[in-house]
């Protein structure tokens, strides 16, 4: 096929050339690949820390729905921060879970609404048992091990 090459015509200047710029093009492709396991590395860490951000947001929002619903069954004074910190989350939830967490949820703060204008002892009840009720409604979106064994 080919003629073997005849080391015998090059000069020690060409081999060294040819050796350097093999150390070159080897030393190029180990810090290519290098980068390539540290770009893997901090995208693994973003989308880790995607996820945990969003656990917080869902967090917040199952613990301050908690809150709203326990002092709307108790009938307690100072509402309006509540109420309106309640709204807020109420929006969020649209983003933040399935519809059936935000269909829920906007049910439930309807009700509790109604039952801090008038109070009625069968609407508490059902917004304590609605209180049992919110972790089996968040459940699905408030658990950490599911959010760090994902990714």
């Amino acid at each position: 096929m080919f003629p073997p090459m005849k080391f015998d015509y090059m000069s020690w200047e060409a081999a060294a050339t040819l050796v350097t710029g093999l150390l070159a093009v080897a030393g190029a492709v180990t810090i290519a690949w290098r980068q390539t396991s540290i770009q893997e590395s901090q995208h693994r860490v973003e989308k880790l820390k995607a996820k945990t951000d969003l656990f917080d947001l869902r967090y917040r929002v199952f613990v301050e729905f908690g809150v709203f619903l326990d002092t709307a069954a108790d009938g307690a004074q100072q509402l309006q921060p509540i109420i309106e910190a309640t709204r807020q989350n109420v929006d969020r939830a649209k983003f933040l879970f399935g519809p059936e967490v935000y269909d829920r949820l906007s049910e439930l703060f309807d009700l509790g609404q109604q039952q801090l204008i008038s109070r009625d002892p069968d609407r508490s009840a059902r917004l304590l048992s609605a209180r049992v009720a919110l972790h089996e409604l968040f459940a699905p979106y408030v658990n950490l091990n599911d959010v760090l064994l994902q990714s």
